[in-house]
């Protein structure tokens, strides 16, 4: 089965961020139904991770605190850096950094 937890390295980030402790729950996300090699798939394998990162971070800043909100957004990029490095799609990569998706033409 395929999983990642992407909790592991956030939890690190949370805490030396400044998060509470409760910032760092573990979320697994699964991708064994996910095709990597598709875009389609891919896009919905970073809306996955943009949702467990948003949950471990401490879900989305609400105030007018531009210091917790750099916070919260320097965890988010560490926990989808992360997620995204650990599952090795070039696809999904491209994908996370705005670059065009590589693909490949069919050989004989």
């Amino acid at each position: 089965m395929n999983r990642l937890a992407i909790a592991s390295v956030t939890f690190a980030a949370a805490l030396s961020f400044g998060f509470s402790a409760q910032a760092a729950d573990k979320v697994a996300v699964h991708y064994s139904d996910l095709n990597l090699t598709s875009s389609a798939d891919a896009h919905t394998l970073l809306t996955r991770f943009e949702r467990a990162a948003e949950h471990v971070c401490g879900g989305s800043v609400q105030t007018s605190d531009l210091h917790a909100e750099a916070i919260h957004e320097a965890c988010v990029k560490e926990a989808m850096d992360h997620a995204v490095a650990s599952v090795h799609s070039p696809v999904v990569a491209s994908l996370y950094n705005n670059e065009t998706v590589p693909y490949r033409l069919a050989g004989r």
